[in-house]
């Protein structure tokens, strides 16, 4: 498990990245699919799907470092971002 980070998806993924950096939050994909790295290049496919998801995908951080506060701060901007307080 990765305790330091909590995968998302959310709408307009570029647009709330950089809504949390303008807040002091670091947010990125961290992942991406494998058949982009050179070494697995050629056993790339077509996965429309996983395309979909990696558009939307983002992580933010829940990692040891962050208080409650922080946490809850996060939180309410990913709500916020949704419209959803």
């Amino acid at each position: 498990s990765a305790y330091w980070l909590f995968s998302i998806l959310i709408e307009r993924k570029p647009e709330f990245i950089a809504k949390l950096k303008e807040k002091g939050i670091m947010a990125s994909q961290v992942h991406q699919r494998n058949d982009l790295h050179s070494c697995f290049s050629e056993f790339k496919s077509d996965l429309p799907n996983l395309d979909l998801l990696t558009e939307k995908l983002v992580c933010i951080p829940v990692g040891w470092w962050l208080h409650q506060r922080d946490l809850e701060r996060i939180a309410v901007l990913v709500l916020s971002f949704h419209g959803k307080r």
